[in-house]
């Protein structure tokens, strides 16, 4: 071997064991000692919460605490489809919603098994548990999902079905029907003022269908 190549051979071998790298035989862990200053500390930094996605303004319809009169409310949510909608009047009340006297009727999640709209009409399927509501709730809560669901633009009158058949739910008079129903077939719970725009609208959708007949 010439003195050049041992003289190359001995400056690698040095260099490879002062950067705490054994020969071929082994790898050698790095004091952390040596480390520069931060290198292994683990990194603390919280992961961001992931940011929430668009939300709509919607009219919601709840009760005061006399279940006599619906209140609008007007409140941003997740969903303004029918289902979303609805699933904001199943989750009730706010804290200051309900400080100021108003609840929901509907606090079921269950009671509702679908919903969807075919020709301006929303069809509601409710299941079994929607009949335990007691009392006025069942009225109020029907009110308030005609109300509610009525408001948009392509809803004009609702209709409920029970396990996709037919089913007969109270009007505000207290008369019962397995038809479409609008605002007008519950003026005794509206709220006070004029008649919106969507419940003229209704009436005048209602007036110019056919009559359904309700089932006994």
């Amino acid at each position: 071997m010439t003195r050049a190549r041992a003289v190359v051979l001995l400056g690698v071998a040095f260099a490879a064991t002062s950067c705490g790298v054994r020969d071929e035989r082994g790898v050698e862990r790095a004091n952390p000692d040596d480390v520069p200053f931060g290198l292994l500390e683990e990194d603390r930094e919280p992961v961001a919460a992931p940011l929430p996605g668009p939300r709509s303004a919607a009219e919601l319809y709840f009760v005061d605490d006399d279940g006599e009169r619906l209140v609008p409310i007007e409140r941003l949510v997740a969903s303004d489809s029918v289902s979303g909608l609805l699933a904001e009047l199943e989750s009730g009340t706010t804290d200051a919603e309900s400080a100021s006297g108003l609840r929901s009727a509907l606090t079921d999640a269950e009671a509702i098994a679908s919903v969807g709209i075919e020709g301006g009409v929303a069809i509601i399927d409710m299941t079994e548990s929607f009949r335990e509501l007691g009392g006025d709730d069942q009225l109020v809560a029907i009110a308030q999902m005609v109300f509610t669901l009525t408001g948009r633009s392509d809803v004009d009158e609702v209709s409920f079905t029970l396990a996709g058949e037919p089913v007969e739910v109270p009007r505000g008079d207290g008369s019962l029907t397995s038809g479409t129903l609008g605002r007008d077939d519950y003026e005794s719970l509206a709220p006070p003022g004029p008649v919106s725009r969507a419940s003229r609208a209704a009436a005048a959708t209602r007036a110019a269908r056919p009559v359904r007949p309700s089932l006994a």
